[in-house]
């Protein structure tokens, strides 16, 4: 799957031409339609998990905070740090490998499976789960904590983690076979249990900060033991060597550049810190945290995506739906950062104290930063497509680089909009090396143009919604929704839309305003 020879002007239709023409050569079929309601509805099954995830996070909040002490927040931030280095470095992701061995053609599907969840029962249990769980807990307690009375803290934490490895290689393969709903049954299901037993621990055991622990590792071992026993039953218990090897060699680059997404994630507060106060410090974090919110969007896709483009992109219109895929992508992840811009101030008075309105000018740089992101995320699915993982690994640390330089020069400086910036310069050259990089790979004719387009009509809007000053909360709502209807039409009405697109948006008003009238 690598290294193929292609003739870009034969791939795919030249994005550059007229519309009317570009609409002729590239109107889905209704094969492809097809494709792109499944994605929408496979997407939409996955984001059910996030979303009950995130609504379960918000229900334990007044429970954890009535009892466990701030300083107990603090541990469980730098437990949850400490073990997201660890798992970077030593859990191998065999189920991004299941990924691309499964859709190939080099090895037995169910040899590829059976070993893939051999090899992690191995590394989750046995390396992560016991030998490291033993011998580095003491060394984590005295060293992240500066004491080695949370060590059994760490041995729960080490034993989830380890447990962790396993259960993601089980639901990789139901990704690979496309399973969203089991797939979201089995991970609300574990979300639900892991909530329960967190509460008994704390309220009836006062088990203090260790409860999240034993909540998570009790709930997860029974999801171990049922991916375990499912998969070995439907593909058997072959193992081989030969697979569970390639398998770890295109896996490992993809832990270790996962570590490396730490510096442009967090590597900033580290700065702030001696430069702003910390009540600077939460503005920032707070504004983070909503310009986060394009992951929401992005995360169930590529939970799909992820999984099943080894076989799309097979297909014979497979680049063709690459490129697509991309803009389509691009156009939701900036729909969302667009109408995040416009609703920030009325989100923020309704979300946070008056204190935090200061991240509202934040917010709508690092939504253009997680956008970038995202299409970074997307255009470097190449590496895995043709085998060449290890360039995560080479993109990561040229990323990481100019984002610590970034944060040495600017926020001494700048402060907190240093940090902002910083972020939003990291993530441009995100994206562009991994489009670099990607591209020499294999090549395919991104819709440039309208790449282009949409940033044009959202910054006019976005600077619209900043330039013309609202106070009253309801005023601020009927302003942003003004806003956010003038950037579809202007989007419409510029062209952004080929005639095909905009026959099937149409299509689909029609089909829903009949559904509302039959309701």
């Amino acid at each position: 799957m690598r290294d193929v020879p292609r003739d870009p002007k034969t791939d795919v239709a030249d994005m550059t031409q007229p519309t009317d023409e570009r609409d002729a050569c590239s109107a889905p079929s209704g094969e492809s339609l097809s494709v792109y309601r499944s994605i929408l509805t496979t997407t939409s099954t996955y984001s059910l998990s996030l979303l009950f995830l995130r609504f379960t996070s918000f229900l334990m909040m007044p429970i954890l905070t009535r009892l466990l002490t701030t300083a107990d927040y603090g541990i469980l931030e730098l437990l949850d740090l400490t073990l997201y280095v660890f798992g970077a470095l030593v859990g191998v992701q065999l189920g991004q490998a299941l990924f691309y061995f499964y859709s190939s053609s080099e090895d037995d599907q169910r040899t590829t499976v059976s070993s893939a969840m051999a090899g992690s029962i191995v590394l989750g249990i046995g390396i992560i789960g016991l030998l490291l769980g033993y011998v580095l807990s003491p060394v984590c307690s005295r060293l992240v904590l500066g004491t080695p009375q949370y060590t059994t803290l760490f041995q729960l934490a080490f034993g989830n983690l380890g447990v962790g490895v396993v259960i993601e290689t089980g639901l990789s393969w139901l990704r690979v076979r496309n399973l969203a709903r089991p797939y979201v049954v089995l991970s609300i299901g574990r979300n639900l249990l892991s909530a329960a037993l967190s509460v008994f621990f704390l309220m009836r055991l006062h088990q203090g900060v260790a409860s999240i622990q034993w909540g998570a590792l009790l709930s997860g071992i029974p999801l171990a033991l049922y991916v375990c026993v499912h998969v070995f039953r439907e593909n058997g218990f072959g193992i081989s060597v030969r697979a569970l090897w390639k398998q770890t060699k295109y896996a490992a680059p993809l832990s270790i550049s996962g570590a490396l997404m730490l510096v442009l994630h967090y590597g900033d507060r580290f700065f702030l810190v001696r430069t702003v106060s910390l009540s600077d410090i939460g503005i920032y974090s707070v504004a983070y945290k909503l310009g986060m919110i394009i992951t929401m969007v992005q995360n169930p896709f590529m939970l799909f995506w992820g999984s099943q483009m080894f076989r799309l992109v097979q297909e014979p219109k497979g680049d063709r739906l690459y490129i697509r895929i991309s803009t389509y992508l691009l156009f939701v992840v900036t729909f969302v950062a667009v109408a995040l811009s416009l609703f920030v101030q009325p989100l923020l008075r309704l979300m946070a104290a008056p204190a935090f309105s200061g991240a509202a000018a934040y917010v709508p740089v690092l939504a253009v930063a997680y956008v970038l992101r995202a299409l970074g995320d997307h255009v470097r699915s190449v590496f895995n497509l043709e085998d060449r993982t290890e360039k995560h690994l080479t993109c990561n640390l040229v990323s990481a680089g100019a984002c610590l330089a970034l944060y040495a020069t600017l926020i001494p400086r700048y402060g907190v909009w240093g940090a902002v910036l910083s972020t939003l310069g990291g993530f441009i050259v995100f994206l562009l090396i991994g489009l670099w990089e990607a591209q020499r790979i294999r090549y395919f004719a991104l819709e440039y143009r309208r790449y282009f387009h949409l940033a044009i009509c959202s910054g006019l809007c976005i600077a619209a919604g900043k330039l013309v000053p609202v106070r009253d909360w309801w005023l601020q709502v009927a302003w942003g929704v003004v806003l956010l209807v003038m950037w579809l039409l202007l989007l419409a009405t510029t062209g952004f839309f080929d005639r095909a697109e905009r026959r099937y948006a149409i299509d689909a008003l029609m089909l829903l305003r009949r559904r509302l009238r039959l309701a």
